[in-house]
Parts: C-alpha cells; structure tokens; sequence
C-alpha cells in the first residue's frame, strides 16, 4: 500500500501537498507498466504495483484506522516537528480523529480513502468508491 495526502480535497491550498499526492497518484498507476523506465529492467528490476492507494485527509474516506491505542505516541511524534505544529493545530487534528473515532465507533481514529489503480484512470465513480 502507498499512503499520501488526498491532492483533490477542496480547499487544499498548499501547493506541495497537491503535488506530491499527484505525483505520488501517478506513480502507483504507472508502477506496474515494464516501459515506464527500461533502465530498472536492464538493471534486473522488476515492476511492482501495490495492491492499493491510501488517501489521508480526504474528503470522502472509505476506511477508519483505529488509533485510540496510539493517540499520545502519535501526538508526541507530531510535536516533534516543531516548526509545522502548534498547540492550536495539536488541538485541531485531536478534535479530527475523535470526530473519526466517532464515526469509526472508537475513541480516535484515522480515515483515508482507499482505492486500487483502477480508479486512478478514467473512472469518473472514484470520489463515490
């Protein structure tokens, strides 16, 4: 499985994250095609498609991840980066993952949009799976 942030949830303003997700998306469809880069099989590797895509902050998640067992380990390792978090912000991604513990039937959870590649190409249901 392949985790990354969700590139198409509105609102997303950040222009890294919609680009990694992207080219994070883009890259998991085209793993398994053998002429993406013929230079990994003229060095004896071969193509490996993950079974799955997991989207986090989406929009329209299609799995809850139990978290509750984890939820100060997870707190402790976010404030770790000093300079992306804020007790505001720490407050905020708490108030997240109860409320998707709730749908969850947990105490915390996490939620992600899981898909295979084929709804990465020409599937307009993606968003609906």
């Amino acid at each position: 499985m392949v985790l990354t942030v969700d590139p198409w949830l509105r609102y997303e303003a950040h222009p890294d994250h919609r680009a990694t997700g992207i080219a994070t998306s883009e890259a998991f469809l085209l793993s398994g095609f053998p002429n993406i880069n013929r230079i990994d099989l003229v060095n004896g590797l071969e193509p490996h498609t993950p079974k799955f895509i997991a989207y986090y902050w989406t929009e329209k998640p299609n799995i809850y991840v139990d978290i509750t067992e984890y939820i100060e380990v997870k707190f402790k390792a976010i404030m770790a980066h000093a300079s992306q978090t804020s007790s505001r912000m720490v407050g905020i991604l708490k108030a997240v993952f109860k409320l998707m513990g709730e749908k969850a039937g947990c105490e915390y959870a996490e939620a992600f949009k899981v898909l295979a590649s084929s709804a990465l190409h020409c599937n307009i249901y993606a968003s609906e799976l």
